[in-house]
């Protein structure tokens, strides 16, 4: 009587396996479920502790260009530059590349610039040089350089690289005046921008 085993016992058992496995399943979901919040949680930490932008740079983060304006726990919330606000997971930030088009003040930009087959291509140099010098918002330093890239469909192309202050406002705007005074120096005006 006394030392046996109750006879309720496979019974309670069995109850017992069913809540361990249920907490177990519970457990499971929940940890499912916390998975993304921790994740970028965790990118949070790491965005603070590498800072690779602040607020007000203007960054690329998964294809989406725009100002930084706020990193909270879970996002970072980018005001695209057509205006619309973006937020993007922290985890996908920090798992992607980040371009930090504005931490430096000054970036390089390419032009290319097709010119027809007949060209004087030591004139056309000189005359895209001259081009690029009249250009106010393209730095002198470091200097723009013009360089034959090869034969194209239709054109002998060049590939113009020069310096402008690193905001999207100023690389348009330089872009725009280069293209302006590419096309008005070049002799008889058979310039064209390829890209």
């Amino acid at each position: 009587v006394g030392g046996g085993i109750p006879a309720d016992s496979p019974r309670r058992q069995a109850r017992q396996d069913r809540y361990r496995l249920a907490l177990g399943l519970g457990g499971l979901v929940l940890a499912l479920a916390l998975q993304s919040v921790v994740e970028n949680f965790v990118g949070s930490i790491i965005l603070q502790a590498r800072r690779p932008f602040t607020i007000g740079d203007t960054v690329e983060l998964g294809g989406q260009i725009g100002v930084v304006t706020d990193v909270d726990s879970r996002t970072t919330l980018l005001r695209s530059l057509d205006g619309p606000h973006v937020r993007i997971p922290n985890t996908n930030v920090v798992t992607n590349t980040i371009i930090n088009l504005t931490r430096e003040p000054k970036r390089r930009s390419s032009l290319d610039v097709g010119v027809a087959y007949d060209t004087d291509l030591k004139r056309a140099t000189a005359a895209i040089g001259k081009a690029i010098s009249r250009v106010p918002r393209v730095h002198n330093d470091p200097p723009a350089s013009v360089n034959l890239m090869g034969f194209g469909e239709s054109s002998i192309d060049f590939r113009v690289l020069y310096w402008h202050n690193s905001d999207v406002p100023s690389e348009l705007a330089a872009r725009h005046d280069l293209v302006i005074a590419v096309h008005e120096a070049y002799p008889g005006h058979h310039a064209q921008a390829l890209k």
